[in-house]
């Protein structure tokens, strides 16, 4: 059974990838040689990150420019090609199931986690009761 707190671990690690993506695609914006469109359009690359967070392993990744004391490429289906994740986390020894470094590691994911998924519980119940309570009552204040 997978837990919270790795869920939480690849989760964490792959928005911070996609953060990193997004904050090269804001320095972009200003180049103004480049056609507002064209920026746009390069959106949908954090955006599959986010959604795709495994890749295929080549020696012409652009993921391979960054240092190796920075993120760990961790293999997880060997075939042909290769399927991949960054770790730029790298609090584990071993990734499936995750043996995090130390106990004081595995028990701060484990928490993170469970607070991640009850946060996201409240959210998804306060939208519910916002969009709930919006309909009923919109045309008694107008």
């Amino acid at each position: 059974m997978i837990m919270a707190g790795e869920i939480f671990y690849w989760v964490l690690n792959a928005s911070i990838l996609g953060a990193a993506v997004g904050l090269i695609l804001l320095i972009f914006r200003r180049i103004r040689a480049l056609p507002r469109f064209g920026i746009y359009l390069l959106w949908i690359l954090p955006l599959i990150r986010f959604w795709i967070p495994m890749g295929l392993s080549t020696k012409y990744s652009l993921l391979n420019i960054i240092p190796r004391y920075v993120t760990k490429t961790v293999v997880i289906w060997k075939s042909t090609p290769e399927y991949t994740m960054m770790n730029s986390i790298q609090a584990a020894k071993s990734y499936f199931h995750i043996v995090y470094t130390n106990d004081l590691l595995k028990n701060i994911f484990n928490i993170a986690g469970m607070v991640w998924i009850i946060a996201a519980a409240a959210g998804i119940r306060n939208h519910q009761a916002e969009n709930y309570f919006t309909r009923k009552y919109r045309g008694h204040y107008t």
